[in-house]
């Protein structure tokens, strides 16, 4: 009789009480939702960073496009050098891939930043004139704020960056022309580009 009260004592204190029972899950509960909640931050902000990179590769291919076309422009008294402040156009000689072939040929070529969007547009220059068709716009990137800047050599053999060309024709090409952009891409900082064009001897002011 003795031994079944002490084996009775033995098993009641060998096992969990409820309160035990729900101690322990409410702290695997705040274990498991804790560790979810890290998981969750490391997995937005891992998603933030690939996003980021991917808009940061865009911009530099758009920007290493934009100055190997500004490279290739050339004058063309037809269609002359156009340069304002929120849009550029130009003629270039450039290499496209069609039909299956890299072929060279003549483009006006437009940028345009407007409604928060840059957008080009390509043309060929027979087509322009022959009114085959007209050229489809492309929205690039979204963007908070695109301005183009152009640089005049002065008398004094200084360069000169203005906002717009002239409100006349201008028989020529600027000496280099400056993108500034900034938005979801570049973060809240400005960044700003410089393109040569090749026209002569250029300053090593703006190389440098």
């Amino acid at each position: 009789m003795e031994n079944r009260r002490n084996h009775k004592q033995v098993s009641s204190r060998s096992g969990f009480t409820m309160i035990e029972m729900v101690i322990a899950l409410s702290l695997f509960a705040v274990v498991v939702i804790s560790a979810y909640g890290a998981f969750r931050s490391g997995f937005v902000a891992y998603q933030r960073i690939e996003l980021q990179l991917g808009h940061r590769h865009e911009l530099d291919m758009l920007v290493q496009q934009i100055g190997g076309e500004l490279r290739a422009a050339f004058y063309y008294a037809p269609i002359p050098f156009e340069g304002k402040s929120d849009k550029i156009q130009f003629p270039a000689r450039l290499w496209r891939y069609e039909d299956n072939q890299l072929t060279e040929d003549l483009y006006e070529i437009t940028y345009q930043f407007r409604d928060s969007q840059l957008i080009k547009k390509e043309q060929k220059i027979k087509q322009k004139f022959s009114q085959e068709r007209n050229a489809e716009a492309e929205s690039l990137l979204p963007l908070a704020s695109c301005k183009f800047q152009f640089a005049y050599k002065s008398r004094d053999g200084e360069l000169i960056w203005k906002n717009e060309l002239s409100d006349k024709p201008y028989q020529g090409l600027p000496r280099a022309v400056r993108i500034m952009i900034k938005g979801k891409v570049t973060g809240n900082s400005e960044e700003i580009f410089d393109f040569l064009i090749p026209q002569g001897i250029l300053t090593q002011t703006l190389v440098s």
